[in-house]
């Protein structure tokens, strides 16, 4: 809700950056699709401006993970083919129907509910086939699927538009595995097909493999990779660059004596006499209190180390040595200030972390902004 939104702190994500990693990455999979997955509110970019630029710029088929990000998108507008890569439950069924949704098939419980649903409503229903290659999340076993094909591929009133797995290693750049469950999906695809069980999509890979055109198939699905942070260290991703600044402003600053503890549980004490400022900015809006054990942000251009425990709508800011600070001036938690550029790749270091839970923990609070710049 808009009432809700800071004015103090910003999202700002830059147009200009996403356009060019979108295209960079289209040339890469044409003339495969490219499936733009906004899941978890776009890893915290916000899915419904992100889904509209994505269509703009001709990527024509989206991801998302539960049924709810899929109805909200229709209500928004949203008209291309979206496919839900959760596994819904038979009681989502009914939305599923009759927001034309594309659902993922993990279980019999789901398929027979919607295949019902499609009977009634005189509609034909999308689905994606999950395959378990590796990773044991959703998806169903290799030695099961040919007898569930048997029991369920004929279900009235379904196309089965899809056949899919998921890498477990790829983000790691262990491509001794993913080559094993690479083949495993082949495999298991070829036998489907043998037997008559046929599906016009077929995919596997996401933003790990945009540059290994070997695993594309018919369609790669990419996530965080738009967003200018991919998940291994290659020579071709450093074309992308990250599009999200995350700025605050400062709204109180003291001056601390030496050997003045400073925030809960007083576990910082002041070295000297110590410039502290104050953002509101807290882990309550998705600044995590671990970023304080060896974080900072970016203040007149310059790092100010995070002092003190990261609190609930609150942090603290040693500038003692950064000249010129005032109140109402810019701070960048994330992303570009000047000549700076502060990573989300760094704050998930600083707690052992991913990019990607950096990216995605950012509350709703928080305006995200697109900037043309």
């Amino acid at each position: 809700m808009s009432e809700l939104y800071f004015k103090t702190t910003q999202m700002r994500i830059s147009l200009p950056l996403l356009k060019q990693n979108i295209n960079i990455i289209k040339k890469e999979i044409e003339p495969k699709i490219l499936l733009g997955v906004v899941k978890a509110n776009a890893t915290g970019h916000d899915i419904l401006s992100i889904s509209n630029i994505l269509i703009d710029e001709g990527i024509n088929r989206l991801a998302v993970t539960t049924v709810e990000e899929g109805v909200f998108l229709r209500e928004k507008g949203i008209d291309v083919p979206i496919l839900v890569l959760g596994s819904a439950l038979p009681n989502q069924a009914k939305e599923i129907v009759n927001y034309n949704l594309t659902t993922t098939i993990s279980a019999e419980a789901l398929l027979s509910e919607v295949s019902k649903l499609a009977v009634q409503t005189n509609k034909t229903v999308s689905v994606h086939l999950k395959l378990d290659t590796g990773l044991h999340r959703y998806g169903i076993l290799p030695e099961d699927i040919i007898a569930f094909c048997e029991e369920w591929y004929y279900a009235p009133n379904i196309k089965w538009e899809g056949i899919y797995s998921h890498f477990s290693n790829a983000d790691i750049a262990d491509w001794y595995t993913t080559d094993e469950q690479f083949n495993t999906f082949n495999h298991v695809v070829n036998e489907l097909s043998a037997l008559g069980f046929t599906f016009q999509i077929k995919h596997i890979g996401g933003t790990a493999v945009v540059f290994r055109k070997k695993y594309h198939l018919d369609m790669v699905r990419v996530g965080i990779g738009l967003f200018g942070y991919p998940p291994i260290d290659d020579e071709n991703f450093k074309k992308l660059k990250p599009v999200l600044t995350i700025a605050s402003q400062i709204v109180q600053i003291k001056n601390i004596s030496k050997g003045t503890p400073i925030g809960y549980g007083g576990n910082y004490i002041t070295s000297r006499d110590e410039k502290i400022a104050l953002i509101p900015l807290g882990h309550s809006n998705g600044y995590k209190r671990g970023y304080a054990k060896e974080g900072y942000a970016l203040v007149n251009g310059k790092k100010a180390k995070i002092v003190g425990a990261i609190s609930l709508d609150q942090a603290l800011l040693n500038v003692t040595d950064i000249e010129d600070v005032s109140v109402g001036d810019e701070v960048v938690v994330l992303g570009y200030q000047g000549d700076q550029h502060l990573s989300a790749n760094e704050l998930a270091n600083w707690i052992d972390s991913s990019s990607d839970e950096v990216l995605g923990s950012w509350s709703d609070r928080l305006l995200r902004v697109i900037v043309d710049q």
